[in-house]
């Protein structure tokens, strides 16, 4: 078992439950636009796992490195053709993006990075695609005020 966070802010004082490696269904609890120290915004997310485990991941969509970038889109796509029976053709803005992702169903496989932070191992956390089709929800039937 490791403990994880993607947000250093939140390693103070906080007391993490130890996140198990491996798959685990979620659902995106909480999606922020914000600045970035380099300027260009990105999409937080904060991630209720099953099981009472929180994660947090950070979608650079409009990053100046176009692998962070790329890495961004297909962490996208991954969630939306997870979660949606009926996936959106096209989302314009962040804005559009955010809306989509909020609440939606997600699969997850956590890796130990082998990195460390405040002597904690860090770990790496990759969408998939396979969430199960009776927990997938329609995009075309939500409200636009989601």
């Amino acid at each position: 078992m490791s403990y994880w966070t993607n947000n250093p802010e939140d390693l103070k004082g906080g007391d993490f439950k130890p996140v198990p490696e491996g798959d685990h269904m979620g659902r995106i609890a909480e999606v922020k636009i914000r600045e970035t120290q380099a300027g260009p915004k990105q999409i937080s997310l904060k991630i209720a796992l099953n099981g009472g485990f929180v994660t947090y991941q950070s979608l650079n969509l409009e990053h100046p490195n176009e692998k962070a970038k790329d890495v961004a889109r297909k962490s996208v796509t991954k969630i939306l053709n997870g979660g949606y029976l009926d996936v959106p053709q096209r989302l314009e803005t962040l804005d559009d993006v955010a809306r989509a992702l909020a609440g939606l169903p997600v699969s997850v496989t956590v890796k130990n990075s082998g990195r460390m932070y405040k002597d904690k191992p860090q770990l790496d956390v990759f969408f998939n695609s396979n969430v199960p089709q009776e927990q997938k929800v329609s995009f075309s039937s939500r409200s636009k005020d989601y």
